[in-house]
């Protein structure tokens, strides 16, 4: 199968479609046969684009006040065509942000374990504050000492990367995560990974691709599901999330292991930074080619 259509035709398309909407923006329903499943539709679109507000509203308070002048006085929502039943899980999945909380899921599914202890066991204290984290490894803390400061250390800053809910804690911290993402400590390299996910900046983008040819395949993996948030592209392009998902390692020999993950490496390398060069901001075109090498 061939696509017919590239990436940017489809954004294209995508845009005129929330244009049209935005025109035509009524946060009360009218459609006579599937009402409230309306209300689903907008949520897997808004949850599914980087968009947060509708003709200057929040989307998510503005439809939500459209539907609940829809409720019933016994709690339920009522549709046209299938009943309560299917009318009150349509409104339910409207409010609880079903489609954004599957994504979070599947985009954290995988991450590194922070804020347990040796043995697997989860501790309980308050996430401490991520800048002074920060500043503890870029200042206080030289990189060819770290490792004295034990896994604690480490654990500390993934549980609280972790907690972080706000990606504007990231603001005028990019360059730190560059930075921190060449670190000698693969964990600390994959933290970062976490981090520039989350912050929703495009142009930390080849930090990234970079990160996918990482030695440690675990760190090479957060990498990938860093881009998976970034790009809203939960499976990615249907590669393995991991070099070696649902393969027995403790079968493989060295070398098979080194060619099994740098065959995974090349393919997911290529396949994100075919998808960049396609997407990338202008003003992130100079010097692009470097980085994919021979990948266009």
């Amino acid at each position: 199968y061939s696509p017919q259509n590239s990436a940017n035709s489809i954004d294209a398309r995508l845009e005129r479609a929330f244009t049209y909407e935005v025109a035509n923006f009524n946060p009360v329903a009218n459609n006579p046969n599937f009402p409230l499943y309306f209300y689903y539709a907008v949520e897997r679109a808004f949850a599914l684009s980087d968009k947060q507000q509708i003709a200057g509203r929040d989307w998510y308070e503005a439809y939500g006040d459209g539907l609940a002048s829809m409720q019933g006085e016994d709690g339920s929502w009522n549709s046209p065509r299938n009943g309560k039943v299917v009318g009150t899980a349509f409104a339910l999945l409207y409010y609880m942000r079903s489609t954004g909380e599957i994504i979070s899921k599947l985009l954290k599914g995988g991450r590194l374990k922070g804020g347990h202890d040796l043995f697997g066991k989860k501790k309980d204290e308050v996430p401490s504050d991520i800048g002074q984290l920060m500043n503890d490894i870029t200042q206080k803390i030289p990189w060819e000492t770290l490792d004295e400061q034990g896994v604690e250390f480490t654990n500390e800053l993934i549980r609280s990367i972790e907690s972080v809910d706000d990606p504007s804690v990231w603001v005028g911290r990019k360059e730190e995560l560059r930075t921190l993402s060449q670190h000698p400590d693969a964990s600390i390299r994959a933290a970062m990974f976490i981090a520039i996910g989350d912050t929703g900046d495009f142009a930390l983008i080849p930090v990234l691709l970079k990160g996918l040819r990482d030695v440690n395949v675990d760190t090479a993996a957060e990498a990938q599901r860093a881009l998976c948030k970034l790009s809203r592209r939960p499976n990615g392009f249907g590669l393995a999330a991991n070099a070696f998902d649902g393969m027995d390692i403790r079968t493989m020999t060295d070398q098979e292991k080194l060619t099994t993950a740098n065959i995974w490496r090349d393919r997911t390398f290529k396949a994100w930074s075919e998808w960049y060069y396609s997407v990338r901001p202008y003003e992130d075109r100079d010097g692009l080619e470097d980085l994919l090498g021979g990948v266009k």
